[in-house]
């Protein structure tokens, strides 16, 4: 019924209001209709009255994208929740580059719908408006349609997808992208929902089905497909996007805010234009120290486009019905003149400043005079329990909702009630005329609930490649260090396979087989020191490893003692859930990803036992730890336990109390700030709440740590970026873990909580999934230069958005801020860092959050934390002076919403960058995919070493193994020391058969493609495991071609024999040799089994079987004969 609710307030006024039918009347006829008196967040509720009674396309003209996204979900609630008939065009990524898949797609979709004629609302921003389009005859007529069982030229049609703006990739991992494997063409088209897998015969295209970004599976067979355009760079002739909208009704929401952007924009073009042309001759102190020229853009072929100015865009509209909100004067109208006014009052509803007494109040007075209240909010059920504590009675959602029109405010002769209903939108409203009010978790909670995203993201991280690069370093099992080379393809006596090529000491190289890859791991240590190539042979490799065990034998018994005891300590068992604790979770706005629930439910089931929890919950910037940390803050808080939430910085505490406070508004939680941004008669009131109790939870710096601060009952700490914390604190902080429970947050751990996490000390959840909407940051590393800048600087506030800008000395701060106000002269610059006293920085920080200002200014204080879905993009001034960890976190600032982010890492171009800085600025560009915070903090072992991962003294033996060798000997170790039965390391079956068994480059084609199916074969330990490689071989690539075969055989042959305890198999023509471990036996149908397929010419030596087989089958049947032996053993 929520869902339907939205619709039927719509419903009620199109059917009461005359001055809405006078405006329907005048719009069917193709008027244009001034629209007056009505507040901004009633317009997409009267919006979605008018087109229930239209029908047909409406395209909402808002002034920046934000409000084309705010316009969109509300309207979605008053239609009903019908999202698939509300649209949002967002401006083109004009900013060079491939754009980003997701976004493009949602753009594709959108576009083809209203050039369909697809009735819908669809909301446009000016800055998207102000691009041109390709011609609406030139798009429909590039579509391709394909159809099973027709014939299509292959080249030609390769030939197009290329002309569509496909990229042509190994492997398919997002929109916009195609692969060919042999007679299968992988491809992603603009506007489908999964991508597809067509398999052709010569050219008649045989079959079609669409398979899964995630393990590239098919899922289900298709008839037909539509490849509709990707790119926006069709034909020569560009027209404004209305002209995709024949017959549509416009809307414009604000057209004086829409004139006055497109103002600002047109002089902040020309300025910056001005600027950086006279930054090429010279140079007075601006941003960039040493100016060079642009950097080239890849595809930029929108960048240099003219925009549309606004009377452009207005002489579209003629011809159409027209709409228009608060009409400004005749000189800034987005329309032509008014054929109609109508006045349709509508004001902004009452704030209750989270006062829920005062909620209860307005509402029990606006229900005794009549009005009906609808209040819209994802926590539904906790806003009925508060009016049934004050003793109102909601109503049941109707059907239809009934309004009466009266001519002012007062009796509307209709009986008062109040309703509740799931659901979001940005604001509530009123409208006394119609005795109406609505409200939102803006008014009841000071904050509106975050707008879902309603698309699925159309990208994947590629899973199905390797990362190996030539001139790394790995380690093999029993030969110890070598350098990568490369795979390489080999013949050896006619039989050809797949060796991995490392390179040891004195030149020596090995070639191990891709049936042992699971022999070879990465070496990671230190980018200072290379490592010492080991000699061949496994003497040396077996020497080093000895000394090191020796080495981590007295680390693995300090560790084993702190491990029992924590598990000795006696702690707080929480109790189960309250019902409150499942209010709080129903208003999470999102889906919990899969990783996210895992995290929650380990955290939940640490919580209620009886020993202090210790917990590492390590996941990408905005991935959704902060969530998990509010859940378990507020069930320890249900059990009448204190929490405290320990962060590095003022900025992150202010933004975390922001957080905290906004979850748990419409709870009895009182929550306190500890920081230096907090008045001093503020902090002491929060110490005595802590001391005697009445503070349930507090939120600061190390503040929190020092002795005066005294806890009444505390049970959690929650500790946010450890790392960035000094050695006193974590000492404190060790003290606080052996009687509480203690949660850790991090996106990039330091090395020595990772790997406590890995040996067993702390327990680790690992949150890997990003929400449905994240978009991977495009990250630039580049030199600096002033041009550069102002295209990042003009990109970002064009559509709207905000920007970072990072410069880590504050005595050259406001000379900076000073250029960049040059670059772009109409931003609101504001200025911020560490040495301003508490509350000039909290009202630069606030105003920024609240979008007061443009552009931030500031030192690395906001490097963690600060969550403004509005800020995309952030440019790092001096980028080779900062840590790897510091710069991920500096880019994990934007990204936080579903638009494209940028992140620009830039260096002084005449500089000479050190070894360690280069490797920085190259990992930091590398690392760009969602979830690469692990693979960075594994990375960051490599560029700055080992050495506080247990203490310097360590880092020696780091560096002679690399990490992976000495945590595995670590581990060793510690289950040594705990008792654990230590097993000998089997190694597996050696299978010297002479049979030509690899993948070829024409079947699957790129090196790293082609070893992470290696590396899976390898891996594999059951036979179903093989035939399930086999199948998506298969499925992905066309029918396997003999080698192919060959290499699915022997290994399924390694997979039996290894079960069997087979240690070798020899295969000389028809000569079967089978070498035994101690733990074989020979089963019951081994002799039948052998007697058949010989003819009984076998024998048993000691620890073998020989057996010659007869007759001579092929090599293929040959195998199979082997296996059916090994089988039967």
């Amino acid at each position: 019924m929520s869902a339907d609710f939205g619709a039927s307030l719509a419903r009620g006024l199109a059917a009461s209001s005359s001055a809405l039918a006078t405006a329907v009347q005048a719009l069917a006829a193709g008027a244009c209709v001034d629209i007056k008196e009505t507040a901004g967040p009633a317009r997409p509720f009267v919006v979605a009255s008018l087109w229930q009674a239209l029908g047909g396309q409406c395209v909402i003209w808002t002034h920046t994208p934000d409000a084309a996204d705010r316009f969109a979900t509300d309207c979605g609630f008053y239609l009903g929740g019908r999202n698939d008939e509300v649209w949002t065009i967002r401006p083109r990524d004009d900013g060079g580059g491939r754009p980003n898949p997701t976004e493009q797609s949602a753009r594709r979709e959108a576009l083809d719908a209203l050039l369909s004629g697809r009735p819908g609302i669809y909301c446009v921003s000016q800055a998207a408006l102000r691009q041109t389009v390709s011609a609406p005859e030139t798009v429909r007529g590039a579509a391709r349609i394909l159809e099973v069982g027709a014939d299509y030229a292959w080249d030609s049609l390769l030939a197009s997808l290329v002309t569509l703006g496909y990229e042509r990739v190994d492997v398919v991992t997002a929109v916009g992208e195609f692969a060919v494997h042999g007679g299968l063409i992988d491809v992603f088209p603009a506007t489908a929902a999964l991508p597809v897998r067509l398999e052709f015969f010569g050219d008649r295209l045989e079959s079609a089905r669409t398979f899964a970004l995630s393990d590239q599976r098919s899922v289900g067979d298709i008839r037909r497909v539509a490849v509709t355009p990707w790119t926006e760079a069709l034909g020569s002739e560009r027209v404004c996007l209305l002209a995709y909208a024949t017959g549509a009704l416009i809307v414009v929401d604000d057209p004086e805010s829409i004139a006055i952007v497109d103002r600002t924009l047109a002089i902040e073009r020309d300025d910056a234009t001005i600027a950086a042309a006279d930054s090429e001759d010279e140079n007075d102190g601006t941003a960039s120290e040493h100016p060079s020229p642009p950097q080239p853009q890849e595809d930029d072929v929108f960048a240099a486009a003219p925009r549309l100015e606004l009377a452009e865009i207005a002489a579209q509209t003629d011809g159409h019905a027209v709409a228009a909100f608060a009409p400004a004067t005749a000189t800034q109208r987005a329309s032509r003149a008014a054929d109609v006014s109508v006045a349709i009052p509508a004001e902004n509803a009452p704030a209750y400043g989270r006062s829920i007494e005062n909620f209860a109040a307005d509402v029990r007075q606006r229900v005794a005079r009549g009005e009906a209240v609808a209040v819209i909010t994802l926590g539904h059920r906790r806003i009925r329990e508060v009016l049934a504590e004050h003793a109102i009675a909601p109503a049941a959602l109707p059907r239809g909702l009934h309004l009466r029109e009266s001519a002012g405010r007062g009796a509307h002769g209709q009986r008062g009630a109040v309703y509740v209903a799931e659901g979001i939108i940005d604001s509530g409203f009123a409208m006394p005329a119609f005795g109406l009010t609505v409200l939102g978790d803006a008014e009841l909670f000071g904050h509106p609930a975050r707008r879902q995203k309603l698309k699925a993201a159309k990208e994947g991280v590629p899973v199905t490649e390797a990362d190996l690069r030539p001139g790394e370093y790995f380690v093999h099992a029993y030969h110890g260090i070598g350098r990568y080379l490369g795979l390489e393809h080999l013949a050896i006596n006619d039989i050809e396979r797949d060796f991995i090529l490392l390179q040891y000491a004195g030149d020596d190289r090995l070639y191990v087989p891709i049936d042992q890859m699971h022999m070879v791991r990465r070496y990671s240590s230190s980018d200072e020191a290379v490592p010492r190539l080991s000699k061949m042979g496994g003497g040396d490799w077996a020497r080093t490893r000895s000394r090191v065990r020796e080495a981590v034998d007295k680390i693995a018994e300090g560790l084993v003692r702190l491990y029992a005891a924590r598990e000795a300590a006696a702690g707080h068992a929480f109790a189960p859930d309250t019902p409150w604790q499942a209010e709080l979770e129903e208003t999470f706005p999102y889906d919990e990803t899969e990783d996210q629930r895992k995290a929650i439910d380990a955290l939940k089931a640490d919580m209620e036992r009886p020993r202090p929890m210790d917990r590492l919950i390590c996941g990408d910037v905005g991935y959704g730890k902060t969530e998990v940390a509010i859940r378990g803050a507020f069930k320890a808080v249900m059990d009448r336990k204190q929490v405290a939430v320990l962060v590095p910085t003022t900025v992150l505490a202010a933004q975390h109390f922001r957080t905290f406070s906004e979850r748990f508004a419409a709870f009895p939680v009182n929550i306190a700030l500890l920081s230096r941004f907090a008045a001093k008669s503020a902090q002491k009131e929060a110490l005595r709440g802590l001391h005697d109790g009445s503070v349930d939870l507090v939120i600061g710096t190390h503040r929190i740590l020092q002795k005066d601060v005294g806890f009444s009952r505390l049970g959690l700490v929650i500790v946010d970026e450890e790392q960035r914390f000094g050695v006193m604190h974590k000492e404190r902080l060790k003290e606080l873990r052996q009687s509480v429970d203690v949660l850790t947050l991090s996106a990039t751990p330091i090395p020595r909580t990772l790997h406590m996490s890995m040996v067993g000390v702390r327990d680790l959840s690992l949150i890997q999934t990003a929400p449905v909407d994240r978009i991977a940051i495009k990250t630039i590393v580049a030199p600096t230069s002033d041009p550069l800048i102002a295209t990042a600087l003009r990109q970002e506030l064009e559509r709207g958005g905000q920007v970072y800008f990072v410069h880590n000395r504050v005595e050259t701060i406001f000379g900076v801020a000073a250029a960049l106000q040059r670059l772009a002269p109409r931003a609101r610059i504001a200025i911020g860092h560490g040495q301003m006293k508490e509350g000039e920085l909290e009202k630069v920080m606030v105003d920024f959050v609240e979008g007061n200002s443009d552009i931030l200014v500031s030192t690395t204080i906001i490097e963690n934390g600060l969550d403004i879905p509005n800020v995309n993009t952030i440019i790092v001034n001096n980028a080779n002076h900062f840590g790897l960890a510091q710069l991920y976190q500096l880019r994990g600032r934007v990204g936080r919403s579903s638009h494209q982010a940028y992140a620009y890492f830039l260096y002084q171009p005449q500089r000479v960058l050190s070894e360690a800085q280069r490797s920085r600025l190259e990992a930091i560009r590398e690392f760009t995919q969602l979830g690469s915070g692990l693979k960075l903090a594994m990375r960051d072992l490599e560029i700055r070493g080992a050495g506080n991962l247990l203490g310097r003294q360590q880092h020696g033996f780091i560096a002679a193994v690399g990490f992976d060798t000495y945590c595995q000997l670590l581990q060793e170790a510690v289950g040594q020391r705990r008792g654990e039965p230590v097993l000998p390391e089997q190694p597996p079956p050696v299978l010297d058969v002479r049979v030509s068994a690899y993948l070829p480059s024409g079947y699957v084609r790129g090196a790293n493609q082609k070893i992470a199916f290696y590396q899976r074969l390898a891996a594999a330990q059951s036979l179903p495991e093989v035939e399930a490689i086999g199948e998506e071989l298969s499925d992905r690539f066309g029918a396997l071609p003999t080698p192919a075969l060959a290499l699915i055989e022997l290994t399924r042959l390694r997979v039996l024999a290894a079960a069997k305890g087979v240690e070798k198999v020899s295969l000389e023509q028809r000569r079967l040799t089978l070498e035994m471990g101690r733990r074989f036996s020979l089963s019951e149908r081994a002799l039948p089994t052998l007697t058949s397929i010989t003819r009984g010419n076998f024998r048993f030596t000691k620890g073998s079987i020989v057996a010659h087989l007869s007759p001579p089958p092929a090599n293929d049947g040959q195998l199979a004969l082997v296996r059916e032996i090994v089988a039967a053993l």
